[in-house]
Formats: structure tokens, C-alpha cells, sequence
């Protein structure tokens, strides 16, 4: 969240409000003058000398922090800048002690020390550490705030990369599911017309998922089972129930919240490059096992003769997957692997890993 502008006035204030109480105190108790009897009348001078000398402190801070220290950084010749910075801060300690020797001492708190050269110039260094302490702890403040501040907005821009590619990932799947059930509807009005209108009209459930449920951050393992379940039916139509399909299910809490859509691009990928165009002797395991939120899905299906698998041949939908886990769970596995003439893919996630973009942004 930006940072508030009330709230850091009041820390402005709140800095210089305890700033000024230990000047105050130290000049007050700690000091030569600290023996003589603590008078209102010596507490006031004291307060008034202390409150103009901040005053000049206050200055020169802001001069620095607001003016001085953003030339330095923008500077490209970081020495002269340097050297700028030191010449205003000597300037300023030399007209410094002036005011508090001639202005200050005489007309604030009433004395007139007598001070050789010695003492003179033993109390402008004193004055030179002074200053430079005030100016060390508000510069370090300041660009201490200014990292965080630039943390801030790079992880801000990070997180709407990451949305954006999601959004990207996720709108993948839609025409990809849509080009893949076009052309199931295109061989079945060919090879079997009469099934086509069933096999359009549970498309048009699928595609209302897509529409709907899959716009929702989070879903029930529940609903991505059931929309993994019509599209197994959709195809068995289309292959008249000759694909071999096992499903088996094991979730101790079908409540669980996934990202939409994590799952169901394996089991599409398994009818499309494990079936095929082709049904006969083909078959698909589907296994699913949700135990404490640690979910774990594996497919199985066979690979077709004179067809080669590797990574990278399932289309978009497992390079989908992974980059979504990869933004979406800190805790997740995902492998591909040939095991003779059996395509294997085990994905395991654990659910608790999720990550809110909405959380992270506040």
C-alpha cells in the first residue's frame, strides 16, 4: 500500500518531538551549566536556546535529505557531488557556532563566555559531530525507507506479472479445449451422426464450466472432478465406449480448494495423444488422492504405435501446468515419464502452498 501521508508527517513530528527532548535534557542535566539551580526562568532559556538551535537543525535535514541527496544519487560524478554536500555542511557548522556565539549565548541564555582559539575550535568540531550525528541517523532513515519503498514496487510488479501470465495461461486452455472438441464433433458427425447432437450437447455443459466456474480462483476438488468425469463421457461417446477408462478417487475432503482447470488438461491430454483417433485396445487410469490437503494426480495411458512421447509433445497443456504450479504453489512436483508403451504423469501439490495475490498485495 502507498504509504500514507498523515502517518508520515506524524512520524516526522514524532522523530523531532524525541529529538528535541534528549538536546533538551542533555543541555538542561548534562551539561557545565546542569550545577547550577534547575529555575523555571533557566529551564525556559534553556527550552527557547534548545528550540531555535533544532530549528536550524531542521534546515539543514531537509535541505539534505529533499534536496542534496537526490542530486547525489542522480549525480553522475558521485565525488563532486560529494564534495558539494561537504563544503554546505562545513558552511553550515561554521554559521552554526556564529548564531550560538553571538546570538545564541548573549541574547537567549544571558552568558558571555571568554573562549580561545583552542576552545573555539574544540566546539566547532563538537558542532561538526552534532550535526553529522542528526544528518547520519535522517539520511539513514531516509534511504533505508527508500529500499523498502523500492521492494515494495518490484514486488508489486512482480506479482502483476505473475497475474498477468496467469490470465494468459488460463485463456490458453479455453481455445485449446474448444479447437480439440471441434474436431471430436467434426469426426464423430462423420463416422457416427447420430451421436453427434448428444456429444454437442454435453460440449455445451463443458463450455459453460469454461465460462464460468473457471474465471474463480479457487474451486472444489469436487467440481474438477465432475467436469474431468462429463469430459470422459463426452469422448466415450465419441469412441462408443471402446477407450478402457479407470477413475479412481480418493479425497478425505472433496471441499478442497484448487485452482480451476490444474487437473483437467491431463486427462484431455490423455485422450488426445493416448487415443487418438484411434480406440481399440486403448486405455486411460486416471488416480487422484487428496489426504490432508496434499494432493497427488497421476494418468496413465498407452502410447499409440509409431508415436514418439517426450516433454514437450502434449501441445500447450503440460507446459500449462507447470507454469501455473509454479505461480500459483510453493510445494508442488510435476513429471513426465515412459515407461515402455505406457505415457505416465504424476503432478502432486500440496494445497496448503496456494498462493493469494490479493493477500500479497496488502
Amino acid at each position: 500500500m502507498p504509504f500514507n501521508f498523515n502517518k508520515r508527517y506524524l512520524l516526522h513530528v514524532g522523530f523531532w518531538l524525541l529529538y528535541f527532548s534528549i538536546t533538551f535534557f542533555n543541555e538542561l542535566f548534562l551539561t557545565s551549566g546542569s550545577n547550577e539551580a534547575l529555575t523555571i526562568q533557566r529551564t525556559f532559556k534553556t527550552f527557547v536556546s534548545e528550540a531555535f538551535l533544532m530549528c536550524l537543525k531542521i534546515s539543514l535535514t531537509y535541505s539534505v535529505l529533499y534536496f542534496f541527496i537526490p542530486h547525489w544519487l542522480q549525480s553522475k560524478n558521485k565525488i563532486v557531488a560529494s564534495a558539494r554536500l561537504l563544503l554546505v555542511i562545513l558552511t553550515f557548522v561554521f554559521v552554526y557556532r556564529l548564531i550560538i556565539q553571538f546570538i545564541n549565548w548573549p541574547y537567549i541564555l544571558s552568558i558571555h563566555p571568554a573562549l580561545n582559539f583552542p576552545s573555539q575550535l574544540a566546539r566547532y568540531f563538537y558542532s561538526l559531530l552534532e550535526i553529522l550525528q542528526i544528518l547520519g541517523i535522517s539520511v539513514t532513515i531516509k534511504l533505508l525507507r527508500l529500499k523498502i519503498e523500492s521492494a515494495r514496487l518490484e514486488k508489486e510488479i512482480l506479482i502483476e506479472k505473475q497475474l498477468t501470465e496467469l490470465i494468459r495461461l488460463r485463456a490458453q486452455i479455453h481455445p485449446h479445449f474448444l479447437f480439440n472438441m471441434l474436431n471430436s464433433v467434426y469426426s464423430l458427425s462423420r463416422n457416427n451422426p447420430e451421436k453427434s447432437g448428444e456429444l454437442i450437447l454435453k460440449m455445451s455443459d463443458l463450455l459453460r464450466f469454461m465460462l464460468y466456474e473457471s474465471e474463480k480462483k479457487l474451486i472444489t476438488i469436487q467440481s474438477e472432478v465432475k467436469i474431468i468425469s462429463d469430459y470422459i463421457s463426452l469422448q466415450q461417446i465419441r469412441f462408443n465406449n471402446k477407450v478402457k477408462v479407470e477413475m479412481v478417487i480418493d479425497s478425505d475432503n472433496p471441499q478442497s480448494a484448487i485452482t480451476p482447470l490444474i487437473i483437467f488438461p491431463l486427462i484431455e491430454n490423455a485422450f488426445k495423444h493416448g487415443v487418438g483417433a484411434r480406440s481399440d485396445n486403448s486405455y486411460i487410469n486416471f488416480y487422484l488422492r487428496n489426504k490432508k490437503n496434499l494432493l497427488s494426480v497421476e494418468t496413465r495411458n498407452n502410447i499409440l504405435q509409431n508415436s514418439v512421447k517426450t516433454d514437450n509433445s502434449h501441445g500447450i497443456g503440460q507446459p500449462n501446468i507447470k507454469k501455473q504450479l509454479e505461480i500459483l504453489y510453493k510445494e508442488h512436483s510435476f513429471k513426465c515419464q515412459t515407461l515402455g508403451n505406457e505415457y505416465q504423469v504424476t503432478m502432486n501439490i500440496n494445497l496448503n502452498s496456494y498462493v493469494d495475490f490479493e493477500l500479497l498485495n496488502h
